[in-house]
């Protein structure tokens, strides 16, 4: 009767101890698995920010130098306009020989004097 008691206790120590470990196990499992999501998290966050501003600067880039670009196609239409008045084409000659809007030829003319 006592071997059995003794029987009875270590199996329920073991079990005891079996049951411990298994519940650590689970906990070390679920601790693991929210480290690896955090990280996971963060990982995406820092490339997702980093495609968006490469993004965000090519955009930029490109609609900055499309902007420079006609900037620099009405300068130089201005230019031209205010050189051939100044040889002495007529406002209509310009207009004529840039095949252009006599009216923008002349709102070009107002702004330069």
């Amino acid at each position: 009767m006592a071997v059995d008691e003794l029987q009875k206790i270590n199996a329920d120590r073991e079990l005891r101890q079996l049951l411990e470990l298994q519940e650590k196990e689970a906990h070390d499992l679920a601790t693991l698995k929210e480290h690896v999501r955090q990280v996971g998290h963060a990982r995406g966050h820092a490339q997702g920010l980093a495609e968006g501003r490469a993004k965000g600067l090519a955009e930029g880039f490109a609609e900055g130098l499309a902007e420079g670009r006609a900037e620099g196609a009405n300068q130089a239409q201005v230019e031209t306009i205010r050189l051939l008045v100044e040889s002495g084409m007529s406002p209509e000659e310009v207009a004529t020989r840039l095949c252009l809007p006599i009216s923008f030829v002349a709102a070009t003319l107002e702004q330069i004097r």
